[in-house]
């Protein structure tokens, strides 16, 4: 695949927003009004984030707070157009 198509076929990851802090140990990621998931300090992997849908169900770990939020906003994104 030319690079071109490549990039044209990539999904594009909404803006997303943190709300909460890291100190608290619970950052909430929001994308519009709505909120994507959660990102809450794992205490049984030191230096790792859990990610969690809004329901709470653990979708995976990050040791990247914005690599887990980019995530859990592209999972959105993606699970909305797919209802449309």
């Amino acid at each position: 695949m030319d690079p071109e198509a490549w990039r044209a076929a990539t999904p594009k990851i909404p803006t997303y927003r943190l709300r909460g802090s890291e100190r608290s140990g619970f950052i909430e990621v929001m994308v519009g009004q709505g909120m994507t998931g959660r990102l809450i300090r794992d205490e049984e992997h030191t230096g790792t984030w859990r990610v969690e849908d809004p329901e709470g169900h653990l979708m995976g770990r990050t040791r990247d707070q914005h690599d887990g939020a980019a995530f859990l906003a592209a999972w959105f994104f993606a699970a909305d157009d797919g209802d449309k």
